[in-house]
């Protein structure tokens, strides 16, 4: 029997339940979801994430609440920052082998701060090769796709947006991956396929990239994405998360910018966005270098980003923050695995955790 009831504006919510047990504490002390809490963390979709009672829900709350999306800061500004530049099916008539045109982008291609993740080997479709994650000094790091495209090719709708450096995020994105919001620039002279859909700021905006991406990596907007996606991490899905805007002329600004230039600009290809992010608005010459290419080191700086956008984006305290690094099992599990010298250790989260103590109480805020 169905009867109504007054109208409320708190239900109840169950989520990650994996027993009967849990199914009846979920019925007898429920998480009670406020209307206007889904309201706030995507007004556009009204998606709910999947949270648990307690902490994990009042650190959501703490992270979406009063925070502008990017989808709002996209329409206050009216841009439209999202191309789908190439399908690999409907395009796939445009593709060749040739190196004399430009090389397309696919998924494998593109990892954290990376745009030369992997390399193409041979083989086509499922039965397609590639080499596993290229070390950062190794000789063989290099753009080699498995398909170019004649400029001459190339569909009228991209306009000359291959020729300007360019945000490429992962389209294939779950939450049970150790990580599931990945994002990096792709240089000019290339071109993206449906699964690298990119994000373009205005020209004289370059600084904004370093400041986006910083985010976008962050350990955890990976916390907020990952309650809210399927399969895709599709732009209606990045429109609705919270993107705190780093002012660059801060000290904040500076640390994030600094970090997320020595972590790109690493290639020859990647040496002008450097030059146009700190042109863009005027910053200090020094920052972006030098570049860094040793896998400690990145870790360490990936490590001070996390941190970095955890207090000052934000606002999370020490155990706040640490509540959002334990929420990443498949992450951990892949950390702490066995290996030839030992037992692993969850590194992520104690670089995370020693970098957020280093941060003193006014050393990134201000002017």
């Amino acid at each position: 029997m169905v009867t109504r009831r007054a109208p409320s504006d708190l239900f109840a919510a169950g989520f990650q339940l994996t027993s009967p047990d849990e199914l009846l504490l979920a019925r007898q002390r429920p998480y009670q979801y406020s209307a206007d809490l889904v309201r706030s963390i995507d007004p556009d979709t009204l998606l709910i994430p999947e949270v648990r009672p307690g902490l994990d829900a009042h650190v959501m709350s703490k992270l979406v609440t009063n925070r502008k999306t990017f989808g709002e800061q996209n329409r206050e500004r009216g841009w439209h920052p999202y191309r789908r530049e190439l399908d690999m099916g409907n395009d796939a008539h445009l593709f060749t082998k040739h190196a004399s045109g430009l090389p397309v982008y696919e998924g494998r291609m593109v990892d954290f701060y990376d745009h030369r993740a992997k390399a193409y080997i041979s083989g086509a479709g499922r039965t397609s090769k590639w080499t596993p994650r290229i070390p950062f000094d190794s000789p063989n790091k290099q753009i080699t796709p498995q398909w170019f495209v004649p400029v001459e090719d190339l569909p009228a709708k991209l306009n000359d947006s291959w020729k300007r450096y360019r945000i490429g995020f992962l389209d294939v994105a779950n939450a049970q991956n150790r990580r599931c919001l990945t994002a990096t620039m792709v240089p000019p002279g290339s071109v993206c396929g449906d699964t690298v859909p990119t994000v373009s700021f205005a020209t004289g905006q370059e600084w904004r990239y370093a400041g986006w991406l910083a985010v976008a990596n962050s350990i955890v907007m990976d916390f907020i994405s990952r309650r809210r996606i399927g399969l895709h991490m599709k732009p209606f899905i990045m429109d609705g998360l919270p993107f705190p805007e780093i002012e660059p002329h801060s000290l904040v600004g500076h640390r994030l910018i600094n970090n997320v230039l020595r972590l790109i600009c690493v290639s020859t290809e990647m040496g002008g966005f450097r030059s146009q992010v700190l042109a863009s608005v005027d910053l200090p010459a020094h920052l972006g270098t030098p570049p860094v290419i040793e896998l400690a080191d990145r870790a360490q700086l990936r490590a001070e980003i996390d941190a970095l956008v955890a207090r000052e984006c934000f606002d999370l305290t020490r155990d706040e923050f640490e509540h959002v690094l334990d929420d990443f099992p498949t992450l951990r599990r892949q950390e702490e695995k066995p290996h030839p010298k030992g037992l692993g250790e969850y590194r992520t989260k104690r670089l995370a955790l020693e970098a957020f103590d280093k941060l003193s109480p006014d050393d990134t805020r201000g002017e």
